[in-house]
């Protein structure tokens, strides 16, 4: 192995004469032939034959304009066309000052003027070329990494230039990130995620070809794009689901945060930063893949942090409190207590009463969501086995189980044992898994929840519709209800078509069946469409609002009195 490299580095270079005069060729090829391996060709298609024979080890074309069969223009205008072709470079011969401005507009490195110059001057002009194209190569396999665009080093220097340039030219520093990217990387493989972030990197670099722009990838799944205005945001968002047909089941999203000014005083670094901060907000939106920034943002990134400081010591502290909206039975005369979903609040000792979308999102990125999660179900199991125990009232009550939590089956174990140390039946704590669990990987997640349903529980769907589930897909999920999301409920009263879907879902949920759950329902003329179309609970501010802990137990006091 080691005499082939030594092999190859001792390879003298190549170097390919075309002149139809075969004084021209002789001369030249005394002159270069003690340096270098000559190749001859009298015409620009014996050249091109074996250019592409040898593209790879060639390392100058030195090249008359004059020729029969295939003049230089032609070969110049072909090689400067063709991707493989255009990086090798060409001297061209010539007495013509015209045709000399011409070719080097073409691509021609350099020209060497007829009747030839000294000897020495020649092979110094043919030995710079060479060491110029070299030095350009290596410059160029460390500019860029295995995704094709700019290192982060590269990157900053080459917009700095861009700036110095730019002129009036208003441009944009775009944030890109590939979402769940981390969860696919640990469950399809380093190699998947390798070849999914050099095809971004594909998709970024035709974009900034159409708009005047460079690429990065930064690290990880991080990309930024620096290019002139793109005024259509819709160009930015086909760029976000460029991806989309890489993988059915991976359903590859980029997400793009954008900041729009381009004051030269504001540097690089903090407009990269902006953007960065204008992409973190749309982590786990499922309705929007770009945001632009505005200080806003800023004040918002600043609170995230606060809150992923704070995020250990209130669940040690016990800050996280549990409120239970009451679901409802609607399949009788009146409607009755069916059940109850326990939601989490964040009592936070400075910042108040926070809501799930202040900092679920954050926990779901950072990892802290299981550790929240169980926080919540032993808090519920808990209040559970008190109503029972102490006031003679069994409720069923569902639970949130994230993402992530399907990934570990000891959440299983976990579940288990708590529900016996408080004697609590299976059936009475209902899993709810939100939709786009179901999507990110079937087989794993339906391989899980069928073994929850084997240990007695009782699976919920969650949030029906706001994803990509299909109604043939619900023949082969293992759940036992299925819950509308609140978009369904939302206008279902001033929407006739809207109101049949609804129709359409419960015939096909009834005729599997599953029972039917819809949430958001906050007027008395949704709760009567849904009761007319087949709903069995129905869950929402009309009935009652999420109530903490205390105010629930009244709330169970007087249903039961009823």
């Amino acid at each position: 192995m080691i005499s082939e490299v030594n092999k190859d580095i001792n390879r003298r270079k190549e170097v390919l004469i075309v002149d139809d005069e075969e004084v021209n060729r002789i001369l030249l090829g005394a002159i270069l032939g003690p340096d270098y391996n000559i190749f001859y060709a009298t015409n620009g298609a014996e050249a091109l034959e074996i250019i592409r024979e040898r593209v790879d080890t060639l390392s100058l074309v030195l090249m008359d304009l004059i020729m029969p069969v295939m003049d230089g223009m032609e070969l110049l205008n072909i090689l400067r066309q063709e991707i493989e072709l255009s990086k090798l470079p060409v001297v061209v011969l010539t007495s013509e000052f015209e045709y000399e401005i011409k070719c080097l507009q073409m691509g021609a490195m350099d020209f060497i003027r007829k009747p030839f110059e000294l000897p020495e001057i020649v092979e110094a002009r043919i030995n710079r070329v060479i060491e110029l194209t070299e030095d350009r190569r290596i410059l160029e396999a460390t500019e860029h990494d295995a995704t094709g665009l700019y290192t982060k080093n590269f990157f900053l220097e080459y917009t700095q230039q861009i700036d110095t340039y730019k002129g009036d030219a208003q441009m944009d520093t775009i944030a890109l990130s590939v979402d769940h990217f981390s969860m696919i990387n640990e469950i399809y493989g380093h190699e998947t995620g390798d070849v999914i972030l050099k095809e971004t990197g594909t998709k970024i670099a035709e974009f900034v070809k159409e708009h005047h722009g460079i690429g990065c990838h930064w690290d990880g799944s991080q990309f930024y794009i620096y290019c002139r205005h793109v005024e259509n945001r819709k160009e930015i968002e086909q760029l976000c689901y460029a991806m989309a047909d890489f993988d059915e089941k991976l359903r590859i999203r980029l997400r793009a945060g954008i900041y729009n000014e381009s004051d030269n005083q504001i540097s690089v670094e903090k407009r990269l930063t902006a953007s960065r901060f204008a992409c973190n907000t749309l982590k786990n939106n499922q309705t929007s893949c770009l945001a632009y920034y505005d200080s806003s943002l800023h004040e918002n990134e600043l609170l995230m942090e606060r809150l992923l400081s704070d995020t250990q010591r209130g669940i040690d502290e016990h800050q996280f409190k549990v409120f239970f909206q009451p679901k409802l039975d609607i399949r009788g005369d009146k409607p009755v207590l069916h059940s109850a979903e326990a939601l989490v609040r964040w009592q936070h000792p400075e910042l108040g009463l926070l809501s799930p979308g202040r900092f679920v999102p954050l926990f779901e990125e950072n990892g802290m969501m299981q550790a929240l999660d169980r926080e919540v179900w032993s808090e519920t199991v808990k209040l559970m086995s008190h109503w029972q125990e102490d006031l003679g009232i069994p409720v069923t009550v569902s639970v949130n189980v994230s993402r992530m939590d399907l990934y570990d089956e000891s959440n299983i174990d976990y579940l288990e044992t708590l529900l016996k140390e408080n004697n609590i039946p299976k059936e009475r704590l209902h899993l709810e898994i939100t939709e786009s669990a179901y999507t990110d990987n079937q087989n794993i997640v339906n391989g899980v929840i069928d073994r929850m349903k084997a240990e007695g529980f009782h699976i919920e769907m969650d949030d029906f519709g706001s994803g990509y589930s299909s109604l043939d897909a619900l023949t082969k999920m293992p759940i036992d209800t299925l819950k509308l999301d609140m978009i369904f409920a939302r206008g279902v009263e001033k929407d006739d078509k809207k109101c049949r879907l609804v129709e359409l879902i419960l015939d096909f949920a009834k005729y599997l069946d599953v029972q039917t759950v819809a949430e958001g329902i906050e007027e008395e003329s949704q709760y009567r469409i849904m009761k007319e179309a087949g709903c069995d609970v129905l869950q929402g501010y009309y009935f009652s609002k999420p109530l903490p802990s205390d105010e629930f137990e009244e709330y169970l006091i007087r249903e039961v009195r009823k």
